[in-house]
């Protein structure tokens, strides 16, 4: 049923040495920590991509399937150019394999302030994205 644990999903990002732990880091919003991760290690390994995807899938849609208060389906996840769009597209194809709906997916660049967390969407994607259920999927939570 691609029900990961926690530490199954730990497990499978220091499979591909994404994750590193036990260190000083300086986030790119100027907060410290002792764990990176870096997305573009995850991607080496689509096997583990499909694996996370899963399972990010089967979480994004129980979001949504709630019984007590059932919202509409997700239409549309955004993501970032670069590694946080290979396992966007991954996501996208897992939830459509569960629904059997067209999920979309749209790039959309960060903007150039990293504690602003805002993404500039193409005017092109406008339909796409207005009065639409998403979710962003990024490689960067700080």
């Amino acid at each position: 049923m691609w029900r990961l644990t926690r530490d199954e999903v730990l497990a499978l990002l220091k499979l591909t040495n994404c994750l590193l732990t036990g260190d000083h880091f300086v986030y790119t919003s100027g907060r410290h920590g002792d764990t990176y991760f870096e997305g573009k290690l995850l991607c080496v390994d689509p096997k583990v991509v499909v694996y996370l995807a899963r399972h990010l899938a089967r979480l994004c849609l129980s979001w949504v399937e709630q019984p007590i208060n059932p919202i509409d389906p997700i239409d549309t996840l955004i993501a970032p150019p670069g590694d946080a769009i290979v396992l966007a597209t991954a996501v996208a194809l897992a939830m459509r394999r569960r629904t059997n709906r067209l999920v979309w997916l749209v790039c959309a660049e960060k903007s150039g302030d990293p504690n602003e967390h805002q993404f500039q969407i193409d005017p092109v994607y406008a339909p796409r994205v207005t009065a639409c259920r998403t979710i962003i999927i990024d490689n960067v939570a700080t």
